[in-house]
Order: C-alpha cells, then structure tokens, then sequence
C-alpha cells in the first residue's frame, strides 16, 4: 500500500472562549448616511455594484470612536466611504478637506471633527 501523504494532514485549530468589550454603535447612522451618499464614496465617488444590485460603501468615524479618540457617534462625524478610503482614513494616511467631499443636503460634517483628525490624527503619524 501507499504510505499516507504527511502534507495532507489538516492540523487540528485550537479554540479559546474570549469576552470583549465594544463600543456599540448606532447602525442606524451608519446606515442613513449611506443611503443619502448612495453608498458612494465621499472621497472618490466609487461604489462597490454587488451581484444583485445592491451597492456596498462603508461608514467610517472622522474622530475615531474608540480610545484615546473618543469620538461621538453622530452624523456630524461619520462619512460614507470605499473600503480602500476606509482603510487610509482607518490608518491616518489620508487628511480630510472637507471642500473635496461629495457632501448632500442632510448631511452636514462637523468641521471639529475634521479638525481633530487633521490636527491629531493624521498630523500625528507624519511626526513619527
């Protein structure tokens, strides 16, 4: 007989149980946000067309949420955004200049928390 192929072996994956806690966000927002942008990127204008029909964007918090952020969750601070945005903005690699915003009626963005990103968040990484 054939020995058995040692690389065919799928390894056993360990399980642990975590707890966490997170902030809970108000889908709701998010969501209102998306649908007045039409799920298309604020920044770039791009939307994700998926399979059947419905478009994907997502919404990302100018002062972040989390620590040492803490920033609201409110309309004023969410922008509806490509995944690829989302990521740089995630990141601090892109500032925000809120004149270069496709930006609707219904919609208005807290210059505060522009500032905060502008000043604290991205300026921060171009220090390091």
């Amino acid at each position: 007989p054939t020995p058995k192929a040692l690389d065919l072996e799928v390894p056993s994956t360990e399980r642990v149980e975590s707890t966490i806690y997170r902030i809970l966000r108000d889908t709701d927002k998010a969501l209102y946000v998306k649908n007045l942008h039409n799920y298309e990127c604020q920044v770039c204008s791009h939307t994700i067309k998926l399979p059947d029909g419905k478009r994907y964007a997502e919404a990302h918090h100018i002062q972040p949420l989390g620590a040492p952020h803490n920033g609201p969750d409110v309309i004023e601070n969410i922008l509806c955004v490509c995944p690829n945005h989302h990521v740089e903005l995630d990141y601090f690699v892109l500032p925000i200049t809120v004149s270069e915003l496709s930006c609707y009626k219904g919609h208005e963005i807290d210059p505060k928390y522009v500032d905060y990103h502008n000043q604290f968040v991205y300026k921060s990484i171009l220090s390091t």
